[in-house]
């Protein structure tokens, strides 16, 4: 039986789940407490990745598949190095992630592209907090979120008429 420690996270930028893994003794745990320690020093601390463990009749990536369907989709990392290097490029935003946003839901000249970028970025700035405190902003009476039904896409008229009420 080999058992598969397996890292875990999201590459926004490859478009699919990452995987680092593994094959450790059952009681040697140091190595991968290391590693997630290596991770979140060079990541931040508020990374988000996450371990499982399975075990399997091999080391191959596909007996984890066969073992747990879950897996299918993973790009399993050649490295540490790959891994970090694949969730450091989704760390930061870039203006110009935002200016492609922006021109995929509008058409906009150049200076009004430029003040939207800006303002995008000194709402965020402005108003980051905390996952709770974001909905506490988001989820008052009379905001989009409150005159939109439960799992459907706010439409563009109700953020225009209501975003003013989402101050802080």
């Amino acid at each position: 039986m080999t058992t598969h420690y397996i890292i875990m996270s999201s590459s926004y930028s490859k478009g699919q789940r990452i995987a680092l893994d593994y094959f450790l003794e059952e009681k040697s745990l140091d190595k991968l407490r290391e590693a997630v320690s290596i991770i979140t020093e060079k990541c931040g601390k508020d990374v988000s990745i996450s371990t499982h463990f399975i075990q399997t009749d091999s080391e191959s990536w596909r007996s984890v598949i066969e073992k747990d369907h879950f897996f299918k989709d993973f790009y399993v990392c050649k490295s540490m190095k790959e891994f970090i290097s694949l969730i450091k490029q989704d760390r930061q935003l870039k203006g110009l992630d935002i200016a492609k946003y922006i021109l995929c839901e509008t058409k906009c000249t150049h200076l009004k592209l430029e003040k939207l970028v800006y303002l995008c970025y000194a709402d965020y700035l402005c108003k980051y907090l905390t996952a709770s405190k974001l909905v506490d902003i988001t989820h008052k009476i009379f905001t989009p979120w409150d005159k939109s039904s439960i799992n459907n896409v706010i439409k563009n008229e109700i953020i225009k008429k209501y975003h003013c009420n989402e101050d802080l």
